[in-house]
């Protein structure tokens, strides 16, 4: 997989061609290139033209298509993105006021399109950092984007997560680890504090859509971590074998996800809708049908150096209280005389100097005006501004912070006593010395903000089925919220009684060919279904009914397990299969270990088997 982006610096032939033709936008972007018109059919044209002469032709697999908001100056915050857009003017479609948040369904369209029509063959796959509604139909997963290494994003990113896949999108990634380390984590993997933080977000990734780490400063294979018997690389190696475990159960519902519209990611009330405890539950989602996942997101072992997390957008408001966003200020100079800018923002940090306004190369200053309102705990909050530039912070008309002649890099912080639920007026002034550069972050430590309880965490069980534990096989009623064992080598991880989960051969890679069993959960209490997919991998043979299906059936009240007759097949799957099946119990069928003494083992040729227990 390569990264492309929709934006060419001048001495490209791409950007001649289009510049040529009409096809870019005149706002530069800050590599000095510009983007180009996505929206224009001749332009994705010409954009496939040579993304198929210099990729496509020599053998790439996959297309890392970023930026693709499109970014002009940056996307610090929204309000700065959505400034970029319209100053383009128009697109090919009409004005970019109307039609500015679909540019992303419009450049993967240009390589999909195109990818289809060169051949069928090998599967178009695209990741892209933006997505608007429809954009799976382009073979396109949507990454999270350029995350910072703490607690706070994790939780985020998990709330985000289901989300997006609530809104009808099944197929999200994330950076696992985060994409930026440095700024809170400089000690890097020497650090066990980030090595916990790590191990948490992979435990999370080994049951999103996409499975992916990586990000900037630290490296991220498993054998970075440690050897065999470091706590960190035990943790991560068993998280990924249990993925590729799960690889039956994965590919079975990346088929429902195309054929039944179905997604990974599903929020709690989509399966749970009558159980109204789960409605602001954002840190539990099932993935697929069977498995309920409750990732860590705190610190349980190692507390972080850094202090405080990101004031995220939701609690921002303008000074009188009424509005989403407070208003952010640029001056000339250090004095705050000389404003050249007003806007709205939301972003606790601003850090980029794209962000800036063209041509701002002297020092200059910031104000950020508005409110912030505390959460749902009053009491002691800690506010911490990082930064490298001179500062000062008001908060509810005191002045709380006041250094502004500082000019290296440091934390600055104040304890204040917060009521909950109050919107406070605050200001805060930055002035930085040093030309094209900023470092302002805002964070704040909450009432709620303190380290988990080392090797628990508190999970909600949905009330209307018994719930197993797949880590130990025991059986829960739900309705009810319980402590669940949270070591640092596995996350919370739950099965609904009435489910059949797959889990095939320990392999290395996902199209690895085992002749082991794959085994077959049963989780009983009520009837359960499966549908196992497979096809040759690869190809959109699949199309034209290219696969197989084999029906999994557990039948409570005649204690009967079917599987059923194979319903088509493909080129290169085996002729004959053995599964192994497996009653789970307490301390049975349970780890990812496969269960040493099956209840059954079956050599299956396609034909429907009957199995009673």
């Amino acid at each position: 997989m390569v990264s492309i982006w929709p934006a060419f610096g001048p001495a490209t032939a791409i950007y001649r061609e289009m510049e040529g033709r009409n096809l870019l936008f005149a706002v530069p972007h800050w590599n000095g290139g510009k983007v180009y018109d996505a929206y224009s059919p001749e332009a994705r044209d010409i954009y496939w033209k040579y993304v198929r002469k210099g990729l496509f032709d020599n053998g790439v697999d996959a297309y890392w298509m970023d930026a693709t908001e499109p970014e002009f100056r940056c996307s610090d915050d929204r309000y700065i993105t959505e400034l970029s857009l319209k100053k383009a003017g128009k697109n090919y479609l009409g004005s970019f006021a109307r039609y500015l948040n679909p540019y992303s369904l419009m450049t993967t369209r240009a390589v999909y399109e195109n990818h289809r029509l060169a051949t069928d063959r090998k599967r178009v796959f695209i990741l892209t950092r933006s997505s608007f509604a429809g954009q799976q139909r382009y073979g396109a997963a949507t990454w999270s984007g350029d995350t910072f290494a703490t607690w706070d994003a994790l939780r985020v990113q998990i709330a985000s997560g289901i989300n997006f896949s609530m809104s009808g999108i099944p197929y999200w990634t994330h950076d696992i680890g985060a994409f930026i380390t440095d700024l809170h984590f400089p000690g890097g993997l020497s650090d066990p504090a980030y090595r916990e933080l790590y191990v948490r977000w992979f435990q999370f990734g080994a049951f999103s859509p996409i499975f992916r780490a990586h990000g900037t400063s630290i490296p991220r294979e498993i054998w970075q971590f440690g050897e065999k018997g470091d706590w960190a690389y035990d943790a991560l190696a068993a998280s990924d074998r249990l993925r590729y475990r799960l690889m039956p159960y994965v590919y079975s519902t990346a088929w429902k996800v195309t054929h039944d519209d179905y997604s990974f990611i599903r929020g709690l009330p989509m399966d749970f809708p009558g159980d109204r405890n789960v409605y602001s539950i954002a840190d539990q989602f099932m993935f697929g049908s069977s498995l309920m996942v409750c990732p860590v997101t705190r610190p349980m072992f190692h507390s972080p150096v850094y202090r405080g997390v990101d004031i995220t957008p939701a609690h921002f408001y303008s000074a009188d209280g009424r509005e989403h966003g407070c208003e952010f200020q640029v001056f000339r100079g250090t004095s705050f005389e000389h404003l050249i800018l007003t806007r709205k923002t939301d972003a606790s940090q601003i850090s980029w100097s794209g962000c800036l306004p063209d041509g701002l190369d002297t020092a200059y200053s910031v104000r950020m005006n508005g409110a912030i309102m505390t959460g749902s705990r009053g009491g002691r909050h800690t506010l911490y501004v990082i930064t490298d530039g001179g500062i000062r912070l008001w908060l509810d008309n005191k002045l709380i912070i006041d250094e502004p002649e500082n000019a290296v890099r440091k934390t600055l912080s104040a304890v204040v006593d917060l009521p909950a639920g109050i919107k406070y007026p605050f200001r805060l002034e930055h002035r930085q010395f040093k030309p094209n550069n900023a470092l302002l972050k805002l964070n704040w430590e909450q009432p709620d903000d303190s380290p988990g309880t080392a090797g628990t965490t508190g999970v909600y069980l949905p009330r209307g089925t018994v719930w197993f534990d797949f880590w130990t096989g025991k059986s829960t009623a739900g309705g009810e919220h319980v402590r669940a064992d949270a070591p640092i080598t596995h996350l919370p991880l739950y099965v609904p009684a009435g489910s059949v989960v797959p889990l095939g051969p320990d392999i290395q890679y996902a199209t690895e060919q085992s002749s082991a069993p794959t085994e077959l959960r049963v989780y009983r209490g009520r009837d359960a279904d499966f549908e196992l997919y497979d096809d040759a991998g690869d190809t959109y043979d699949y199309e034209k009914g290219v696969y197989s299906i084999i029906p999994l059936h557990w039948d409570e009240s005649r204690r009967t397990f079917t599987i059923g007759q194979q319903r088509g097949s493909y080129r290169g799957g085996a002729a004959s299969k053995t599964f192994t099946i497996v009653l789970v119990g307490e301390n049975r069928g349970a780890g990812p270990e496969p269960t040493s003494s099956p209840d059954r083992t079956v050599k299956y040729t396609g034909k429907r088997v009957d199995i009673r227990f």
